[in-house]
């Protein structure tokens, strides 16, 4: 493989996952990134952050804490610098891709309306990926 693309999900994030701390999370993170870099010391290492995420009322839970103290936005932070650290390079679709899924059309692009893409928004991000990997 000459390039490796590393998504978490965020169940770890959300109420009784078992889990326990951002800490813990992070720790397991950084753990599978050593192994898949000490497995394919070539390969060019891509840590893709969390989409936007919304509870069943509908609510963005960037700043929602979970049972464990820490945000959605906390979790997105520390992971970019975890796959920073790690010399994977980070992926943050909020940032090259903002207008995909937003507030206004999660009830669209989310199939769920609350994590998991539509096929047609995943197609989208796969081609703003694309389009961003070639720069």
């Amino acid at each position: 493989m000459n390039m490796i693309f590393v998504h978490i999900g965020t169940n770890d994030y959300t109420s009784y996952s078992n889990s326990g701390s951002l800490k813990n999370v992070i720790r397991h993170l950084r753990y599978n990134i050593r192994v898949i870099k000490k497995l394919n010391p070539s390969a060019k290492v891509y840590g893709i952050l969390p989409i936007s995420r919304y509870d069943l009322n509908g609510m963005n839970r960037d700043s929602m804490s979970d049972m464990y103290g820490y945000t959605y936005h906390d979790l997105r932070v520390a992971e970019a610098k975890a796959y920073k650290s790690l010399g994977a390079k980070v992926v943050n679709f909020n940032q090259f891709a903002p207008h995909i899924i937003t507030n206004e059309n999660k009830d669209v692009t989310l199939e769920d309306h609350e994590i998991h893409p539509t096929p047609q928004t995943a197609q989208k991000l796969g081609y703003a990926l694309a389009k961003e990997l070639i720069k």
